[in-house]
């Protein structure tokens, strides 16, 4: 049984997709790198004095004219939380950065509305990637997020609570905690052209109504399947999804060895917005 589930991992290993997901996983390693270093931000419902008292901030918070903060390299060396903007409906756009080592999430947007988050490299933060709280009309965008948080704590790449009409798109998001995008309690979201690999899971969708979930992939997560929980109205649709995962008989290996590489299998689905293919329908017990 052993040698059959081998070949058949290493039959799949060898196809296009995971060809096409080498070349992803090369493109995350990509760091962007820039002249001017600090160690974090903070704007609570005082954008206009960032503005005012910093260089490195520009603009009036107008949609045609936004706070635009660009080309930092933020370092929170595991001492600060490197971004946090709270309690602000004021149009900003933080861009071509460079988040890493935070001592709690990368970027922490509270009660916040109107931001762009886009072409940023965050990596190496404690906890969360990007975390939205209370918070809407936010872009994300076209960004690498990366090894944030660790497998044991409920921490992802991009994590949204309490948010809606929010647009996630074309981001490339790996080895992130336990997962690579998690909505909890937030609706009417946007999240498409992402790419999300390596985790626990791709999507987790948790109490969580009336998202768009269409054109992602989801590769060699141990669950890539977008499997709404408490959840309505939700449309899930042309995803890719690889998922690389354990059969049922070896349901009682502690999690850690499942993390650490034992046995698996890996299999390929092709969602369709008809019907999820549950794994548990592959190997049931």
């Amino acid at each position: 049984m052993a040698v059959l589930l081998g070949l058949v991992a290493f039959s799949l290993l060898r196809s296009p997709l995971s060809q096409e997901f080498r070349v992803f996983t090369q493109k995350s390693e990509t760091i962007r790198t820039f002249s001017l270093s600090i160690s974090h931000i903070y704007v609570n419902a005082n954008f206009s004095e960032t503005a005012a008292m910093y260089g490195w901030c520009s603009g009036n918070g107008t949609a045609e004219d936004p706070y635009i903060i660009q080309n930092l390299t933020v370092d929170g060396t595991y001492n600060y939380l490197c971004v946090q903007i709270k309690n602000t409906i004021d149009f900003f756009k933080i861009r071509n950065c460079t988040i890493l080592h935070s001592k709690y999430d990368g970027i922490s947007l509270v009660n916040t509305g109107n931001g762009t988050l886009e072409n940023n490299t965050i990596h190496n933060n404690n906890c969360n990637g990007i975390s939205l709280s209370n918070s809407k009309n936010i872009t994300i965008k076209n960004n690498i997020i990366y090894r944030n948080g660790d497998y044991l704590v409920q921490y992802s790449g991009i994590y949204l609570t309490q948010s809606n009409n929010n647009s996630i798109i074309n981001n490339d998001i790996s080895y992130n905690g336990r997962g690579g995008i998690q909505l909890y309690n937030s609706n009417y979201n946007n999240l498409t052209s992402n790419i999300v690999y390596n985790s626990l899971y791709g999507i987790s969708v948790s109490s969580s109504n009336y998202n768009r979930i269409i054109h992602n992939i989801l590769l060699n997560n141990f669950d890539s399947t977008v499997d709404p929980y408490e959840s309505v109205g939700n449309v899930i649709q042309n995803n890719i999804q690889q998922t690389k995962w354990m059969p049922a008989f070896f349901g009682v290996v502690p999690l850690w060895f499942m993390i650490i590489g034992g046995w698996s299998i890996t299999v390929v689905a092709l969602n369709k917005g008809i019907k999820q293919r549950r794994l548990k329908d592959i190997f049931p017990p």
